[in-house]
């Protein structure tokens, strides 16, 4: 296995330990079972730099482990999962295309539009099942409470993977740098 491989492992497993920490550590309730966290930042500024394979994996492995601890269950799985991909590995695809600043400001914004229709249709289909509600319930906070949640949650994310991204990027460098010179 080369090095740049492990490198690359052990920087997944350190951005799967980050969100999964940051998951628990700063969640920020909004309406009954919606919280605010920084979770897709964290794996955002993780595909960007490690492309969009690592979104998949760090994203599987930090919802599995969100089931077993909390009280999300399948479908709580099932819907992390499907929103990190929409929003973060949607972002993650475009800019690799071509990274730049410009890239990552239009992948961010198709994948704040992605997963907010892909959350929407979860919800109605999914919400009914794990809540056990009547899916007319649901259907009523789609675009009252549902559809801004999703967005503003989007823009969070997106503002803090623009911020970050560049400086943590820099650091990476820099280590891979000092590394070569040895």
């Amino acid at each position: 296995m080369s090095a740049s491989t492990i490198r690359k492992l052990v920087l997944i497993g350190v951005f799967t330990a980050l969100a999964y920490v940051v998951t628990f550590l700063i969640r920020i309730p909004v309406f009954g079972f919606l919280t605010l966290d920084p979770k897709d930042a964290v794996i955002g500024i993780a595909g960007f730099l490690l492309g969009p394979v690592a979104v998949v994996v760090i994203a599987v492995i930090v919802s599995a482990l969100e089931m077993m601890i909390s009280a999300t269950g399948p479908i709580g799985f099932v819907m992390n999962v499907a929103s990190t991909l929409a929003f973060v590995g949607l972002a993650t695809v475009i800019y690799r295309q071509a990274p730049s600043f410009k890239r990552a400001l239009i992948g961010l914004l198709v994948g704040a539009v992605s997963v907010t229709v892909v959350m929407l249709i979860l919800n109605y289909l999914l919400t009914p099942i794990y809540m056990g509600v009547p899916r007319a319930d649901v259907a009523a906070m789609l675009i009252p409470v549902l559809l801004p949640f999703n967005l503003i949650k989007s823009f969070v994310s997106g503002v803090l993977v623009l911020l970050l991204y560049q400086p943590v990027m820099r650091a990476y460098e820099s280590i891979g740098s000092r590394q070569q010179k040895r």
